[in-house]
């Protein structure tokens, strides 16, 4: 009689973390949650599926093996003390539900998403506790890039705006480089000269995919990411975090330059391609955005890191009363 209150002690986390997870398959991979737009209802892990179709969102499909590698890469530093779970988790996993309950009702698989993020995170207080939720604060945070949020960015037209960003650059430094051009909408093409009408060089529409979109949120995610496995300081991070969408117009706006060059020099339809079509020269061109940004997240990465350091030896050769001269010369 004796030894089964501490017997239970070890078969009780089991047994709720069996129900948990039990419950929470249902919910997510079961149950027909809500249709959205559609005829009859999807389960959550349905419409994600079929959100992530969108090539806006296709990198939402990596982050579960993404951060079950992270999980096994950083076992040591994340599981080193055992887990102590806490009650705070409670309120947190009812949050949830209740979230979740509210998406049924209204028919929007959107707050399910929610939902699986809010509940994720009482999981981890209710089993592990509060230290383990904080070191898993990161991993938690990424693990938000699964949930397609197609509807809010179409709300925000995050895509317009975007479109009309690259066009203004677009045109600015082709006007700045003495290529004189016209913007029609959120079109660019070459202004008409001598017999050569409007539009005879190059007229590039610049759509939803050389916006940007396609590549903003999956470099939101890859800059987390890197900056995480990378990078030491939180600010390093943040910065490098909130650098994706100057990425995104950079790599984009390389792009936007090719199939300009590309049409000058080998006409549109080779640069761009036939009407309803895209070249092959065009969809190299789309990689090639993922290209430019990468390496510039890499060097600004690399910046982050080697910056301060310069800055501060500079600030220690100055303390040491040596010439402006020499301080140039030792900090560059």
């Amino acid at each position: 009689m004796s030894e089964s209150p501490p017997r239970l002690r070890k078969v009780w986390p089991l047994l709720t973390g069996a129900v948990v997870a039990g419950v929470l398959g249902y919910l997510f991979f079961v149950f027909p949650y809500a249709s959205g737009y559609g005829d009859f209802r999807m389960r959550v892990v349905t419409a994600m599926r079929f959100l992530w179709m969108d090539p806006d969102w296709t990198h939402g499909m990596l982050v579960p093996p993404i951060v079950l590698a992270l999980l096994i890469y950083k076992r040591k530093q994340l599981f080193a003390t055992v887990p102590a779970g806490s009650m705070w988790g409670l309120p947190v996993l009812i949050l949830g539900f209740f979230v979740y309950w509210i998406g049924y009702r209204a028919n929007v698989y959107y707050f399910g998403f929610a939902a699986g993020q809010i509940l994720l995170a009482g999981a981890i207080l209710w089993f592990l506790g509060v230290q383990y939720f904080w070191r898993l604060f990161f991993i938690w945070c990424f693990f938000g890039f699964t949930w397609p949020l197609n509807a809010v960015a179409q709300e925000l037209q995050v895509a317009y705006h975007l479109r009309v960003v690259m066009v203004q650059i677009s045109s600015g430094f082709l006007n700045l480089i003495g290529m004189e051009n016209v913007v029609v909408g959120t079109s660019i093409q070459s202004a008409a000269t001598g017999e050569a009408v409007q539009g005879s060089a190059y007229k590039l529409d610049v759509a939803d995919p050389c916006s940007g979109i396609r590549s903003i949120f999956a470099l939101l995610m890859v800059t987390a990411l890197w900056g995480y496995l990378t990078l030491k300081e939180p600010w390093q991070r943040w910065v490098l975090f909130f650098s994706a969408p100057l990425l995104a117009i950079i790599g984009n706006f390389f792009r936007i330059m090719l199939l300009v060059f590309g049409s000058l020099a080998f006409g549109t339809d080779f640069a761009i391609g036939e009407e309803g079509g895209t070249s092959k020269y065009h969809f190299f061109a789309g990689i090639a955005v993922f290209v430019v940004a990468l390496t510039a997240m890499v060097i600004l990465s690399k910046f982050l890191k080697s910056g301060p350091k310069i800055f501060r030896r500079r600030h220690v050769v100055r303390n040491m009363g040596m010439g402006e001269k020499t301080v140039e010369e030792t900090g560059g």
